[in-house]
C-alpha cells in the first residue's frame, strides 16, 4: 500500500447510519488544503490572491455530494475534498455547479466518458496518454511537466484506474482540463487533479509529494518534493 492510498483511508469519514446526521470536516483538511493551495498556486496569478473565507466548506460540501451521486454514500477521501476545492477556487461551484454547469451533468459526462472508451480502465489509460502526447504541443515548463507527469503517474496507474471514486476525478480533471483554451492551459489544469488523484505531481517544474499531508494532525502541514 502506498504512501497516498494510506492517506486515503487514513481520511475518509464515514457519515452517520442512516444519513440523518452530516459528518463534520476534519479539523485540518482546510490547513492541509491551504498548503496545498499555496504550493501549486506559487509563480501564477492567483498567488496571493485572497481566497474566500466559505472556500474550504463549499468544497466539503460539493465533494459530498458529488460522492453521494456518484457512490451511493458520503465517504468523502481528501483528493475528492481537494478537487472541488480547486474549482471552487477557479471556475467556480455556485448553484452546485462546476464552472456553470450542474455538477450532475458533469458527473453524467464523466460516467459517458468511460462508457465511451470500453470502461474505467481505458478511459483513465486515456488520460495517461493525452498526457504523454500533449507534452510534444505544449511549450515551456507545462512541455517538461506533462511529459513528467505521464512517467510519473504511471507507476500507480493501477490504483488510481482501478478505485472508481478516484478514477472519477481523474477523469473530472481531464473534461476540466479541455474547457482550457490553450494547451499550457489544459496541462496545468490535469496536472492539479492528477496531483490529487495520485498524491504525487509535476506543477510546472516543481515536483510535488501530497500523499501524507492530510494525515498532519498536529504542526503545520507541508507539500514535500518528491523523492
Amino acid at each position: 500500500m502506498t504512501g497516498m492510498r494510506a492517506a486515503i483511508i487514513a481520511a475518509v469519514i464515514v457519515a452517520c447510519a442512516g444519513g440523518t446526521a452530516q459528518a463534520n470536516m476534519p479539523p485540518e483538511w482546510p490547513k492541509a488544503a491551504s498548503a496545498v493551495l499555496d504550493a501549486i498556486e506559487k509563480s501564477t496569478p492567483l498567488e496571493g490572491r485572497a481566497r474566500a473565507n466559505n472556500l474550504y466548506w463549499r468544497g466539503w460540501g460539493m465533494a459530498r455530494k458529488w460522492r453521494l451521486l456518484n457512490n451511493g454514500n458520503t465517504e468523502i477521501t481528501f483528493a475528492e475534498f481537494l478537487s472541488w476545492v480547486q474549482i471552487c477556487r477557479t471556475i467556480g461551484c455556485t448553484g452546485d455547479t462546476v464552472g456553470g454547469k450542474p455538477y450532475r451533468n458533469v458527473a453524467a459526462e464523466v460516467k459517458a466518458e468511460k462508457m465511451r472508451n470500453g470502461g474505467q480502465d481505458p478511459a483513465v489509460e486515456v488520460v495517461y496518454r493525452w498526457t504523454e502526447s500533449i507534452g510534444a504541443q505544449a511549450a515551456g515548463a507545462s512541455a517538461k511537466a506533462a511529459k513528467a507527469n505521464a512517467e510519473l503517474w504511471g507507476r500507480n496507474r493501477g490504483e488510481v484506474a482501478g478505485d472508481f471514486a478516484t478514477s472519477n476525478i481523474f477523469v473530472l480533471g481531464w473534461l476540466v482540463a479541455q474547457q482550457e483554451p490553450s494547451i499550457e492551459g489544459k496541462v496545468d489544469t490535469l496536472a492539479r487533479f492528477g496531483l490529487f488523484a495520485h498524491g504525487l505531481g509535476w506543477i510546472g517544474e516543481r515536483c510535488l509529494d501530497i500523499g501524507r499531508i492530510a494525515a498532519v494532525l498536529d504542526g503545520e502541514p507541508r507539500v514535500e518534493a518528491c523523492k
